[in-house]
């Protein structure tokens, strides 16, 4: 094959292949190979950022349901008035089926949305359960705020509530257990903190 030439409108022979347009018009297979190889490699970089910012997102999303809860539950304070008791919930409704669960009773001050109750790093709780966190009933249940937040060593000593933790997930969904965030805690003044 040959090269056309305009001037004189013939076919000169071909000396070089970069010449005749055979071989310049693509890659050749170890330059394929390579790119691959890059690309490859920048992906392997990638994951493990991917992964920290899902993970980052679904502690988020926990916490975000955390305080939903707590503005649900000082709404529930709030309706029965200045003398208004924490509830009587379940701490796993399978266990005491004849209480109602924390979610029963303040779903309807999320607006029937009882997902709120769903952790997004739980796997086994909320399908059993129909919650993700559990609820500390032998601290709050049936008292008022006043009477939650006071000293349990007999003496009227107060602790403050945001040393009190009042809603927490079952296990540490969130990292391994004892890592510093691997488990979200709703405290008794509503702020939510990784623990």
């Amino acid at each position: 094959m040959g090269t056309f030439d305009k001037q004189t409108k013939t076919r000169r022979p071909c000396t070089q292949p970069s010449n005749c347009g055979i071989w310049n018009s693509g890659f050749t297979l170890i330059e394929l190979l390579v790119v691959i190889v890059v690309i490859g490699i920048l992906l392997a970089l990638l994951m493990p950022a991917v992964q920290y910012v899902r993970n980052s997102a679904r502690i988020t999303h926990c916490q975000s349901n955390l305080r939903q809860i707590s503005l649900a539950m000082d709404l529930y304070l709030d309706i029965q008035g200045i003398n208004g008791r924490y509830p009587d919930a379940a701490v796993l409704p399978s266990v005491t089926p004849d209480r109602p669960s924390l979610s029963e009773i303040l779903t309807p001050h999320l607006e029937d949305n009882n997902l709120v109750f769903r952790c997004p790093g739980d796997e086994e709780y909320f399908d059993k359960e129909g919650l993700s966190y559990e609820y500390r009933n032998s601290k709050f249940a049936k008292k008022t705020r006043k009477q939650a937040l006071q000293g349990t060593n007999g003496k009227k000593q107060w602790k403050s509530n945001s040393e009190y933790w009042m809603i927490y997930d079952f296990e540490a969904f969130h990292g391994p257990e004892g890592e510093e965030g691997s488990r979200n805690v709703l405290f008794a003044d509503g702020h939510v903190d990784g623990f």
